[in-house]
């Protein structure tokens, strides 16, 4: 496996960690809607979310060999981040056969060239570039270069701004570990 291929995964992997704690634990980032009163409670270390709200997270936390929440509704060390990486590897160990296909639905969500390809409904416009991007990489080639290239050599330079060219490989990353992200959850509903 070539330190290309490596540093993208590590970008996934990063990326999917920071997704699934948003999933997993959103209680953590209740404070981000703290009122200005609530803000100052927690200051002071007193908990603004209600008893019984806080208790049926710390039974979900604890479920998952979590630690509980502290006394302001913070979390008290890195355990649930920690679960999340752990997740995070995981899950991306098992979508690592299809990683081009979604990267293929990242790039259709997006679509770059402004091919009209999500209005024709053709969800199959970018497999073949993203066979190639992923085959790049793993040859190599940085995955923000490899991405660039691809798009260019698929579609021409006209087809592109510059913004688009140096934006797309961080949204379509946040767009595979988003796919990614979404097998896992269908998979726990069932």
């Amino acid at each position: 496996m070539s330190d290309t291929y490596s540093n993208f995964k590590e970008q996934l992997l990063r990326q999917l960690s920071s997704q699934l704690h948003g999933h997993y634990f959103p209680e953590e980032y209740d404070y981000v809607y703290d009122s200005i009163s609530e803000a100052r409670d927690r200051r002071r270390g007193i908990n603004p979310m209600s008893k019984e709200y806080t208790e049926r997270v710390n039974r979900r936390r604890l479920q998952r060999g979590v630690s509980a929440l502290n006394n302001e509704g913070h979390a008290q060390d890195g355990t649930s981040v920690a679960y999340a990486h752990t997740r995070a590897v995981e899950l991306l160990q098992q979508a690592e056969t299809e990683l081009d296909r979604h990267l293929s639905a990242a790039l259709y969500d997006i679509d770059p060239a402004r091919t009209c390809c999500r209005e024709n409904e053709c969800e199959d416009e970018y497999d073949a570039i993203a066979a190639a991007i992923i085959a790049c990489i793993r040859d190599g080639e940085s995955y923000p270069v490899a991405i660039r290239q691809q798009m260019i050599l698929s579609f021409g330079r006209e087809h592109f701004d510059h913004r688009t060219l140096n934006t797309l490989s961080e949204a379509a990353l946040k767009l595979i570990t988003r796919s990614i992200c979404q097998v896992l959850i269908q998979s726990e509903d069932v």
